[in-house]
Order: C-alpha cells, then structure tokens, then sequence
C-alpha cells in the first residue's frame, strides 16, 4: 500500500525553525479574532495578504504533492505558569484579570498550566492522526508549539500581529500584555500554531448561518472523536468549532482548543458513576466501572438512529459530570455540547448518513507529523531576538516591498548626504602611524559612502555638535591663553 500524507504542512524554508516561519508569516499577515470565550487563552487568525509568498505549503487537491501555499494559519495563546508557581494558584479563584470584549461582556479567565499545555499539543496531534485516515481529520493539523518566557520578546512577537483591522483582536493582544505585565508570578506567553483553510469560518461567527445541517455536522464530529480516539470534547463552545460550508451545501466541522479534552477510560471511579444515569458502565469483577458494550460500541463502522442517540446521551452525561467535578462556577456545571449544539438539533438520520458514508471510504491514508517537534526546546524567546536582529538588517518584506517579499530593503531617500565642513583638518586616524597613508579598512566595499570617521579622544573639540573650524580653535586657545593670565595676576595681588 502507498502511504499519503493527508493535510499537515511543509515549510517553504526548512533550514529555518517552524517559528521563525511563523513570525514571518505573521509579518505578512492580518489577524483576526477568532473566539475568547474559552476559561483559557485567546484563539487568533492570521490572513496572508494578498500578493506575498506563503511560508507554508500544505498538500494540494489532489493529494499527492505539498504544493499549495497555506494562506490562513490558527493560533491559541495563552498566558502560562511553570509547575512550582501553578501548584501555588491552581486552586484559587481570579487566578487572571478577568477579559472585558468590546461589548463589554466579561469573561473569566485562568492560567494555563506548562506541563498541560504541552499535553493539550500532544492531544491535538494525536487527534489529527488517529482521524485522518480516511482525508477528513477532526482538527487542523499542527505546525508549532512555543512558549516565551521573556516579557520584552513577548511583547516583541504581539506586535507582530496586525490587529488595525480588528478591535477585538487587539483588545485581545492588549490584554495578553497587561497581564503578562502586572503578573505576581514568573508567567509565560504559550502559543499553539495550527493550520486552517481559509473558508472555515468561527461557529459564533454571526456570518455563519445557522441551520439543521451545520448543527448536524457538529454532532458528527464529536460522535466520530469519540468512536475514532474514545474522547470526548470537555469545551465545546461555539468559539471552539470552526466550519466551512462545501459547494454541495454540505458543511465540515473542525475542532480546536483541546484544553479540555479528556479520554472516557481515564475519567475516576466517581465521575464515571456520576455519569451513569443511562448505564452506560458497569462494574467488572475488579470492582472499576467500564463502558457497557452492549450500550456504547467505540470504533463503529456502521450506525443507526439509535446508536446517534446513545453516544449523544452518552457524551452529554460525560460532559456534564467532567464540569460537575472540575468547574468551580456553578454556570459552567452542565454539558455544553447539550447548551450550544442539542438545543437546535433534530435530526438523527442526517448524522447516521453522514458517519455511514464517512465510514464507508476505503482507509488507504496515513500522515505523520514529521516537522513538528513538541518534546524540543518550548522557550523561542531567543530567536525572537535573533529574528528582529536579521529583520532590522534585511527589512520586512511586507513594510519595504509587498509586491517582492525576496527583494532587497527599499533605500530610505529622505536621508540626504551629509557635507563635510572643508575647513576642517582631516582626522588623525585618516592615516597610519607614520602619517604617511590612510587606512583602507575604514571602507567595506568599493561602493560604501564616504563616511566621517570618529575623531580620537584628543581631538573632541565640538562644542553642541558643531564643528570646530581654524577661527574658533584660534579663539579658543586666546581665551584659555587670557584665563591663565588672569589667575597669574590674582595670584600675584594675593601675595
């Protein structure tokens, strides 16, 4: 069988780090908000301007080769805490300021731990893998996992982001900052860099229209993230879905923001009992509660109306017992999936069709994220030093010139040259020791200009930044020859 690489990038320059081609792209990008609704971080995305070279290919249509440039990239940043500090907070409540939209809508916030940060990375991508077998994974793929420990670096890669175009965005970016700022605790900025057409679109986006096949979709992706990785979403607000609608009317739904993502045989004793009210566990000989077979079936290949609905009863009685027992606001102790996505859906037969034909394609696709690397150095606050170093030297390609991104730094032709005043005597360091040649090594190239070089200590006779021509050295040594025959006669009349 040929393997094929389904969805994943491939950067353009692989010499670089994949999060110097993301600070690249970000410079040639406007970003957008995406959601803010999530207890942690911030999701943001970035739009390459129309007109600039991607830094990313991802597989094209076809399927066979990593040719098509990505031109929307998706980012989860959160503010995060080291273990030693986080064990100190985790259970303390206003553990962030608390996030204020542009509609004046507060929003509570925490801080992300390091170590599940990571975790949330690794979920991801084990999600991606697991369902993209068959073309359709569950979640963007992705690209780079960092984290920056300094704040002027973190403020550094925030400008980064062009948000002119967004107020939410940038209400987004400000709040990052000011927290990072008046934080009590050594915190970090964490970032999570996904993939995304550009086509998908925020499920609390009002340009989305809502309707019985987009709220099917959505129910299709959370029963097969179940049956595929036997996990159910702990998250699933609106900001958390991204959906694209394909030129058949039908709709593709996404899953991001894998914080609360938990594996149902990993869920304790007690929230398994909790959650029991459809029996959908038993106790084995062991005395541990497992998942009733003969109720819920994980890695289903064919679907009926009744199995839609028993992993739907199945997922909602998980969801809100994992809130029940994790949520300290009593608000946020009941299943979202069932308060965001059950409430307008009706159709169990939709999404039986739907899992029935998913299920139905031949499983000849393999992927394997080769470009990322979770387990290496998370902390890039170093190459965002190194990175706006060469970018002063070489210029930004979408500042100096967006028709080009490869193209030389524009001249800046407002600087005029500078004259040199011809009165004044060449410097002494013009010439060698013996006073006899110049120095060539003062000049890189043929075609640098001519440039004044600095006077020795000696010769430091500017008086505010002006230059000391023959007249003035002539004046200036009369008046030091007047002062000191002053002091002779005081002197003289002392004694």
């Amino acid at each position: 069988m040929v393997k094929k690489y389904v969805g994943g990038v491939k950067q353009v320059d692989p010499s670089v780090s994949s999060f110097t081609s993301v600070m690249t792209f970000l410079q040639k990008s406007t970003v957008s908000s995406v959601s803010y609704s999530s207890r942690f971080g911030f999701i943001f995305k970035a739009e390459l301007k129309p007109g600039l070279e991607s830094d990313f290919l991802e597989l094209n249509d076809s399927k066979k080769e990593f040719d098509k440039p990505v031109t929307t990239l998706i980012f989860k940043i959160a503010i995060l805490m080291q273990e030693e500090n986080y064990n100190k907070i985790k259970d303390k409540p206003d553990q962030l300021p608390v996030y204020t939209d542009t509609l004046r809508k507060e929003h509570e916030k925490s801080v992300e731990s390091y170590d599940n940060f990571i975790m949330e990375a690794k979920v991801q991508n084990e999600v991606y893998e697991k369902t993209v077998s068959k073309g359709q994974p569950l979640c963007p793929a992705l690209i780079d996992v960092s984290s920056i420990s300094e704040l002027r670096e973190a403020r550094s890669f925030l400008d980064l982001m062009n948000c002119t175009d967004d107020s939410e965005a940038k209400n987004m970016k400000d709040y990052l900052l000011e927290t990072l700022k008046t934080s009590q605790y050594k915190t970090e900025l964490g970032i999570i860099t996904m993939s995304s057409a550009l086509d998908y679109m925020s499920f609390s986006s009002p340009l989305v229209e809502k309707s019985v096949q987009l709220y099917s979709s959505v129910v299709y992706s959370v029963i097969r993230l179940l049956n595929e990785t036997q996990r159910v979403h702990g998250d699933l607000n609106k900001g958390n879905v991204m959906v694209k609608q394909l030129p058949d009317g039908r709709y593709i739904s996404l899953l991001i923001d894998f914080n609360s993502v938990f594996l149902v045989t990993s869920m304790s004793e007690k929230q398994k009992q909790l959650s029991n009210s459809l029996q959908p566990f038993f106790m084995d000989e062991n005395g541990s509660f497992v998942i009733n077979k003969s109720m819920i079936t994980l890695n289903k290949t064919q679907f009926t109306e009744q199995d839609v609905q028993n992993f739907i009863g199945f997922i909602n009685a998980l969801d809100e017992e994992y809130h029940t027992t994790t949520r300290d606001i009593k608000e946020e102790q009941n299943s979202l999936f069932q308060a965001n996505f059950l409430t307008e859906f009706t159709s169990y037969s939709d999404v039986a069709n739907m899992l029935n034909e998913y299920y139905s394609l031949s499983d000849n696709v393999s992927y394997k994220n080769t470009m990322l690397k979770i387990e290496g150095n998370m902390d890039k606050t170093s190459d965002i030093s190194s990175f706006l170093q060469l970018e002063s030297l070489q210029g930004s390609p979408s500042k100096e010139n967006s028709r080009n991104p490869n193209a030389a730094p524009s001249v800046d032709r407002r600087k005029r040259p500078v004259k040199y005043d011809t009165l004044s005597p060449p410097s002494s360091n013009l010439f060698g020791n013996d006073g006899s040649s110049p120095k060539l090594e003062l000049f890189k190239d043929e075609d640098s200009p001519i440039k004044k070089p600095k006077p020795d200590p000696f010769d430091y006779n500017l008086v505010a930044g002006s230059k000391m021509t023959k007249k003035r050295k002539i004046r200036r040594k009369t008046m030091k020859r007047s002062k000191s025959i002053k002091k002779k006669q005081t002197r003289r009349s002392r004694r």
